[in-house]
């Protein structure tokens, strides 16, 4: 499941599970997760399971909220770098200042699923719609966007 993927990132150095860690920006009523996991080279990745296409469009409306807070508020950038210190967490390579570029960032979208299927088998056709839309959107913001298929073991 998503949270036993993203435990495995631990592991890893460099990287950074903020998986149900939640910030406040100005662009949500409530606090938001900026990414399920955070890589020192500035990629925030954001993993769903595929249950059904309301938690993949969950999933899209959290990348593009996530990327235009990142943008556009300074507070939430600030706030993140703030929270992880509570965990110990020296994220002083994320800029929270104006130096902050999207152009250096690569969101990373993981759907994990069954079996090996394309993304176009994988997914329904309005998952597919979506996906799409909303990686035109984050392109739009200047991100770099990749998108990865996780085979469920």
């Amino acid at each position: 499941d998503e949270a036993s993927y993203n435990e495995n990132f631990k592991k890893i150095k460099n990287c950074y599970v903020l998986d149900k860690m939640l910030v406040k920006c100005d662009l949500a009523r409530t606090p938001i997760e900026p990414c399920d996991i955070l890589t020192k080279d500035l990629q925030f990745i954001h993993v769903k399971q595929k249950h059904n296409s309301a938690a993949l469009s969950h999933l899209f409306s959290q990348c593009k909220i996530s990327a235009e807070s990142l943008i556009k508020d300074e507070g939430f950038r600030r706030a993140i770098v703030e929270e992880a210190k509570k965990r110990n967490w020296d994220l002083s390579f994320l800029p929270v200042d104006d130096s902050f570029k999207a152009a250096n960032c690569e969101i990373i979208i993981a759907i994990i699923c069954k079996g090996t299927k394309t993304i176009e088998k994988e997914l329904s056709f309005f998952s597919l719609l979506n996906l799409r839309q909303s990686v035109i959107t984050l392109r739009a913001f200047n991100y770099k966007v990749s998108i990865k298929l996780v085979e469920k073991v």
